[in-house]
């Protein structure tokens, strides 16, 4: 009985160290995605892609218009100002006007991309 207690206790306190580390582990996409959001203009609008990131709203302290569906590739793909979209990496075959952008975020199967001009890779 002793030693059922003994490996409780010790796998709690285990535990209790892997749940901090896979937390942080898990929000490691979404934290770089706040960093850079963070540096882009205020006026700069950002749109999530058929994604729902709360987390990136709290820690780059911006608003993001969660955009769905073919109106949402459509609205898009007309945008003629600067602008950024996040979206899962599964989801980029849904907007071809991306390809020749290089993702400013990579990470974790998620995607930013900072459209504009000066983002444009050379053809």
């Amino acid at each position: 009985m002793r030693f059922a207690v003994v490996g409780i206790a010790l796998q709690s306190a285990m535990l209790a160290g892997l749940g901090t580390f896979a937390g942080n582990l898990a929000q490691a996409p979404t934290m770089k995605i706040a960093e850079v959001v963070r540096t882009l203009p205020e006026d700069m609008p950002i749109f999530s892609f058929n994604l729902n990131a709360p987390s990136v709203s709290f820690y780059a302290q911006r608003s993001y218009e969660i955009v769905l569906g073919e109106e949402a590739v459509q609205k898009l793909e007309h945008m003629h100002k600067p602008h950024a979209v996040i979206l899962r990496s599964e989801a980029y075959q849904w907007l071809p006007y991306l390809q020749g952008y290089r993702p400013a975020v990579e990470q974790g199967g998620y995607l930013l991309y900072v459209v504009s001009p000066a983002s444009k890779r050379a053809p």
